[in-house]
């Protein structure tokens, strides 16, 4: 049984070496191997020459398009836009409240309209800085071919973006997951504090924030999606209040 298992192996090998050669054959009487393959020799004129878009691209295709646009179109720009009326589009606007630091220490309803309002900017501010980082990203990957290019062409959205990312670390970073505005009003007193000793940031010899530091913690916050302490925030807005605003 074993030498017939073998003899079958030897005489499929022996098959499949020959048909390997046949093709091999084949392939070289064809044209398509050895030395003589001038198809595949480019020249300098075929690289220069303009396109040439075929019938297929210019005329076939635009037909079979035009098949069911030029109809819709029609029924859309003549009939329906003519029948309907001006559909008034609303977007809801908030209207300003003040600021936490013009709240009494006991008026419960300004520390509330303050907080949703520090809300509302964190979540402008937050999207403001995911699309200058898309921006930013998409940039580098479209001339990641050339240092020189991103430098070039992407140096403006770059600063744009690191601008951006430094001014919401300033406003909102290493701050915990349960903060709210009275957390970041008290940041901002603790940031003049130290400018009042130090100058201002950027003047002087130590700077409060690292630019490269600013970004990576910026990016890492738009990253966050709403998640369970997210909610958590919103619900224990009140929670862990420093001393200088408790009642």
């Amino acid at each position: 049984m074993k030498h017939e298992n073998r003899t079958t192996n030897h005489v499929w090998n022996f098959r499949l070496v020959r048909c390997w050669a046949t093709d091999c054959r084949l392939h070289h009487e064809m044209g398509h191997g050895g030395d003589d393959d001038k198809h595949h020799d480019i020249i300098k004129e075929e690289l220069n020459r303009p396109y040439q878009p075929s019938f297929m691209e210019t005329h076939f295709v635009p037909f079979l398009f035009s098949i069911v646009d030029v109809p819709v179109t029609f029924f859309r720009e003549h009939i329906v836009e003519k029948i309907r009326k001006p559909y008034p589009y609303y977007h809801k606007r908030f209207r300003r409240v003040p600021t936490i630091e013009t709240c009494a220490l006991d008026d419960l309803v300004c520390f509330h309209e303050a907080n949703m309002q520090y809300e509302r900017d964190r979540a402008v501010d937050r999207n403001i800085l995911r699309i200058l980082r898309r921006r930013r990203d998409e940039c580098r990957a479209w001339y990641n071919f050339e240092e020189e290019d991103v430098q070039r062409f992407c140096k403006d959205i770059i600063v744009d973006h690191e601008e951006a990312a430094v001014n919401f670390f300033i406003k909102y970073g290493e701050l915990s997951w349960n903060t709210d505005v009275s957390h970041a009003f008290m940041k901002q007193k603790h940031r003049m504090l130290w400018e009042r000793r130090h100058g201002p940031v950027g003047t002087g010899q130590r700077s409060a924030v690292d630019v490269a530091r600013a970004v990576e913690s910026a990016d890492k916050t738009v990253e966050q999606e709403d998640s369970m302490l997210a909610t958590l925030r919103r619900i224990t807005s009140r929670a862990g209040l420093p001393k200088e605003l408790r009642p």
